[in-house]
């Protein structure tokens, strides 16, 4: 068996990209890596192609779905699903049923001679949207259910209350008393995805009120488990899952990196 190494960042529109892109470089080190990203700009895009090269196979949400004439910043918000040499991406769509297909994107990865299904998602606020986030997580949850994803790491937005028991999560009203981020996350869980963070760490329980781990604060105070990296369970053996948020934050972003080293 290989280590493969798996990452998620929801790499934030602010700060410099050099430097984030200068820490996503040494967290990824010199293996077989995928790597799942949120908040990728247009101007980010090509700075990371630039800065990686040919080191990284590249698939970026705004080449399916490019922002149109009348679109604000928010339609222009991509994500990217990136892998090491080695390991080719064959295929990669937005999911078009979304609200914003922008902020979506799958992809197939060929690695040696098994075909992974990859899948990265950034959801919409509810601060903003919140009868659309709740729409828009039916639509995630039919997505997943279609694609049968192997690996999806994203930006939830939610729980707004983060449990070890999948039972005791309580997500965000959104109108629908959280029916449409509850069916999303049930998908998941019936599609064999497993929560790698609570499936293979030891988990601090008191540390945060509200959380497992923390992966963003609101405002910079309050502490959420937002971002994650879900896996089939039995295509994987975990070796590990770490929340880096303070060196996320150290290098300029607002999101923990999440990095999940897995054998295949």
């Amino acid at each position: 068996m290989k280590t493969l190494r798996i990452i998620d960042w929801n790499i934030s529109y602010t700060g410099k990209a050099n430097e984030k892109l200068e820490f996503l470089n040494e967290i990824m080190g010199d293996g077989d890596c995928i790597v799942m990203l949120q908040e990728v700009t247009l101007d980010t895009y090509e700075i990371i192609r630039e800065y990686f090269g040919q080191r990284l196979n590249m698939e970026y949400s705004l080449d399916y779905r490019p922002p149109g004439k009348f679109d604000t910043k928010s339609r222009k918000l991509g994500v990217a699903i990136c892998s090491t040499p080695g390991m080719e991406i064959v295929s990669a769509d937005v999911i078009k049923r979304s609200l914003f297909p922008d902020r979506t994107l799958k992809a197939t990865v060929k690695y040696k001679d098994n075909y992974i299904k990859v899948m990265t998602l950034h959801s919409i606020t509810g601060c903003q949207h919140k009868k659309a986030k709740s729409i828009q997580f039916f639509s995630f949850a039919e997505a997943v259910d279609e694609f049968h994803p192997d690996i999806l790491g994203m930006d939830a937005n939610e729980p707004k209350v983060d449990s070890l028991n999948f039972e005791d999560l309580v997500f965000f009203d959104n109108h629908d008393k959280g029916k449409g981020a509850k069916t999303f996350f049930n998908t998941i869980r019936k599609n064999g995805l497993v929560d790698a963070y609570r499936q293979t760490c030891e988990l601090n329980k008191s540390k945060y009120e509200n959380c497992l781990e923390v992966s963003h604060k609101i405002n910079g105070k309050v502490a959420r488990r937002y971002d994650y990296i879900f896996m089939k369970g039995y295509r994987f053996k975990e070796t590990g899952c770490k929340y880096l948020y303070d060196e996320g934050i150290e290098a300029g972003g607002d999101h923990a990196i999440i990095v999940v080293d897995t054998e295949v």
